[in-house]
This record gives structure tokens, C-alpha cells and sequence, in this order.
């Protein structure tokens, strides 16, 4: 199988790094775009991390604020992934850009890889199982099974 198009996830964890190795190797030796995502909160989260006291009747202030905060994550997370995406660059491959999403972090990554028509998903992952992935739920089994293309699970060595 050749891969032409790689969407790596990158949460800015060093977990996250697990995954970079695989993706430099896999795009190197096809020659493959790479678009490396970032899902970051939408408004409406941040609003609800708020405490609801700083709500009543501040409603739009709350709401500013909180896009002032997605906005700064936007941002900070555009500036991490550039790093990312030079070092994919670095390691053989041509063609590398950057995504920052807002939403739910598996949809929006199954989103991204169907609209960039992506045919190899890399992901790293906790591996965890049983009860840990029951309550903390688990983006990379909603993107395994909802996924339309192969998806690459890079576990941690922890």
C-alpha cells in the first residue's frame, strides 16, 4: 500500500511525540503529504470549565473570555505543531501542513481525515484498557472504528 496523504495527531504531549517518529519514517519512504491536527475546545467547553457563579448575568462577558481562551490556545497550538511539522519536514518530507480544530477530539479528528482525503491515520495512544478506558472513554477507539482509513495506534513505551 502507498500513502499519499498522513493526518498525525498532536496533542502537545510527549506522548504525542511517540508518534512523529512513525509518521517521518512512513512519509519519507512514500513520498507522502503529511497534515499534522490539533483538536483544541471549543467556546462552548470553555464556558462550561467556567464556574457557573462567573455566569450569572455576565453571560457575554463569560463568552468573550472564552474565545479570548480558544483563541490563545489556537494560537499556541499552531505555534507547537510548526515545530512538529519541521521536524516531519526535516526527515524527508515535502509537503507538511497544520490544522487546529475545535471540537470533540475523535469526530474531529475522523472529520479531518475524511475532508483532507487522508488515507493513513497516525495516532499515539495510553493503550490503556478495562476500567481506566471506560471512565477516561477513549479518543483512539472512536477513531479506530470510525475512521475512514487505516489508523497507525503508536502506544507509549511507559
Amino acid at each position: 500500500m502507498h500513502y499519499q496523504h498522513i493526518l498525525v495527531t498532536h496533542d502537545g504531549s510527549e506522548l504525542a511525540e511517540t508518534a512523529i517518529a512513525h509518521v517521518e519514517a512512513i512519509a519519507s519512504a512514500f513520498n507522502s503529504r503529511v497534515t499534522v491536527l490539533r483538536v483544541v475546545e471549543t467556546v462552548g467547553e470553555v464556558m462550561m470549565h467556567m464556574a457557573p457563579t462567573a455566569m450569572e448575568g455576565q453571560g457575554a462577558v463569560v463568552a468573550d473570555l472564552a474565545e479570548d481562551v480558544v483563541d490563545a490556545e489556537r494560537d499556541v497550538a499552531a505555534k507547537e505543531l510548526e515545530g512538529v511539522a519541521a521536524s516531519i519536514r526535516a526527515a524527508g518530507a515535502q509537503q507538511v501542513n497544520i490544522v487546529v480544530e475545535e471540537g470533540t477530539p475523535g469526530q474531529t479528528i475522523v472529520d479531518t481525515a475524511i475532508r483532507e482525503g487522508c488515507d493513513l491515520i497516525v495516532m499515539a495512544t495510553h493503550g490503556r484498557s478495562g476500567l481506566k478506558r471506560a471512565v477516561l472513554g477513549s479518543v483512539a477507539d472512536h477513531v479506530l472504528h470510525q475512521a475512514p482509513c487505516p489508523v497507525l495506534l503508536c502506544r507509549s513505551t511507559d
